[in-house]
């Protein structure tokens, strides 16, 4: 069934001058998170497209990916705590080459690509809520992302280590490159104090261009 989808493809998609398939489309990846009780909750996410549970039925079809822009929307949900200040802080940010954890979210406001918010919650007593509030439509929030039209260097790999390894913001990269990253997602709330945890809902657009140069 795969040789059928392939041949199908390749017919279809044709580049200048009919060689090598070429396609447009988007994958989506959902990717949740929790943070522990009593602490801010703080998360650095490499962007890859392999990500995408879709990712595998188009990477044996092509020879590069390209990543063009990222759309990303994400909720909390925070759970009671005895403590809860009035309105907790939340800052979403997309960093090209900086994967560190974030410490503040005057940490993620630093990046060019960024998004402030406030989690208002009870004043008093035991509280929990899922934040934005039902008065947004879609019940998230939502970013897109522009990447870079060029390729930059990375301190650090993405699967640990030391080093200048590359990131492939706008760059064709090979199919066999899975653990390249376009960028870093990255988020932090502040703590929301006592026993309370913070949960993310998440979901990540990639719009991608996949290429067969053989």
């Amino acid at each position: 069934m795969l040789n059928v989808f392939k041949s199908s493809v390749r017919s279809k998609m044709r580049g200048k001058g009919g060689k090598g398939a070429f396609l447009k489309t988007k994958l989506f990846a959902n990717i949740p998170a929790t943070s522990g009780a009593g602490v801010a909750f703080a998360l650095s996410t490499p962007l890859r497209p392999t990500d995408s549970a879709e990712y595998t039925a188009f990477s044996g079809l092509f020879d590069e990916i390209k990543v063009v822009s990222v759309k990303v929307w994400w909720g909390f949900d925070i759970t009671a705590s005895a403590t809860l200040p009035i309105s907790l802080l939340t800052a979403t940010g997309y960093d090209s080459t900086y994967n560190t954890t974030p410490t503040s979210v005057q940490d993620i406001l630093e990046s060019d690509q960024s998004q402030l918010a406030a989690l208002s919650v009870s004043p008093t007593g035991t509280a929990s809520g899922s934040f934005p509030a039902c008065v947004n439509s879609s019940g998230l929030w939502s970013m897109n992302i522009k990447i870079p039209k060029a390729a930059v260097a990375n301190a650090t790999a993405v699967t640990g280590g030391t080093g200048i390894v590359p990131n492939f913001p706008g760059e064709w990269m090979a199919i066999a490159d899975s653990a390249d990253s376009v960028g870093y997602l990255r988020h932090y709330v502040n703590n929301p104090g006592s026993s309370g945890s913070v949960s993310m809902n998440r979901i990540v657009q990639f719009n991608v261009e996949f290429r067969e140069r053989t």
